[in-house]
């Protein structure tokens, strides 16, 4: 049943996505994070994986902050745009994180791992024509791997 929900959407994804009639326009690009973020969310839920975004749009300053973790503030490197000299897909609404959820009977608690619920978002991530955060170390894009990021 997953599949064929899976195939269902990238279908309505990729039909809904033709119909823009300008798909390199600033808000075109805006318009397709928005729809392929819904769909993965339904997806999510259609698979029970439970998810809450945590970012979506960054300001400059915002940004910089993060990319000061593991430079000048104590912490692990999580982003290589300082938000000024290279901006964030963050700064331009087409990137967003997510964190996971599990239900344990009587609320909701995140889940930053297992990786699993992560890997099946960014494979439909993927079909749907997007970059997932989760394999960039291994396509050389970075040195780290971010598997709570999905841009376009």
């Amino acid at each position: 049943m997953a599949n064929y929900t899976k195939k269902f959407l990238i279908a309505l994804g990729n039909s809904f996505l033709e119909a823009l009639p300008h798909k390199t326009s600033k808000n075109s690009y805006r318009i397709q994070f928005a729809f392929m973020f819904s769909l993965m969310i339904l997806y999510a839920w259609t698979r029970k994986i439970y998810l809450i975004p945590t970012c979506i749009y960054r300001t400059a300053e915002e940004q910089f902050q993060r990319y000061q973790l593991g430079r000048t503030t104590s912490g692990e490197v999580v982003t290589n745009t300082d938000g000024y000299k290279k901006k964030s897909r963050h700064q331009r609404w087409r990137a967003g994180d997510i964190l996971v959820l599990a239900w344990d009977g009587r609320r909701f608690q995140s889940k930053w791992r297992p990786r699993r619920p992560y890997e099946i978002l960014g494979e439909f991530w993927e079909d749907l024509g997007g970059t997932w955060g989760g394999r960039w170390k291994e396509r050389g894009i970075t040195t780290f791997d971010d598997p709570f990021h999905f841009q376009i």
